[in-house]
């Protein structure tokens, strides 16, 4: 496979993982309003599906050269920021609209490239600037914190720092 049709696979399997993700917290808002499951046990049952689909996939297809010994530790990390997170915009969702807490949800980007650019030292470019600008106006416009706040809108604002 050439590695423009490696890109192009990628990037359709971005496309396709993406849009499950409002996918998922739609699901899981209907769960929680109709069902007596707790928002705990929603986000750990989308972990246990997500890891019934992708270990098949890491075992036939990973490699695991140059893995070093912070692997397993920064995986578990990773995996309680990324949990937290879910069990956050699961918990936000289902107290205001999706809408709502989408908007607020998408703090992440902007948290992720300051992170990097604080913590790890990489620069970012102005046009990254101007993104982390205009994407937090969009939140502002969807979010309206001049108003009243709702709990839930807390909570996904908790759910995509934690994600970014």
């Amino acid at each position: 496979m050439q590695n423009s049709d490696k890109t192009t696979l990628a990037a359709v399997l971005m496309v396709v993982g993406m849009f499950f993700i409002p996918l998922g917290d739609s699901f899981a808002k209907l769960m929680v309003q109709s069902t007596p499951y707790s928002v705990h046990f929603i986000a750990w049952s989308r972990f246990a599906l997500g890891m019934c689909l992708a270990v098949p996939l890491v075992l036939a297809f990973g490699q695991y050269k140059g893995v070093t010994r912070w692997f397993v530790p920064a995986q578990i990390l990773r995996g309680a920021l990324i949990t937290s997170s879910i069990t956050f915009i699961i918990t936000a969702v289902s107290t205001v609209p999706l809408a709502l807490a989408f908007g607020a949800f998408f703090i992440g980007p902007g948290v992720a490239n300051l992170i990097v650019y604080f913590a790890m030292g990489e620069p970012i470019r102005r046009v990254e600037w101007l993104s982390i600008f205009f994407g937090f106006l969009g939140v502002l416009m969807v979010v309206q914190p001049f108003q009243s706040i709702e709990a839930g809108v807390l909570w996904a604002v908790v759910a995509g720092i934690l994600y970014g």
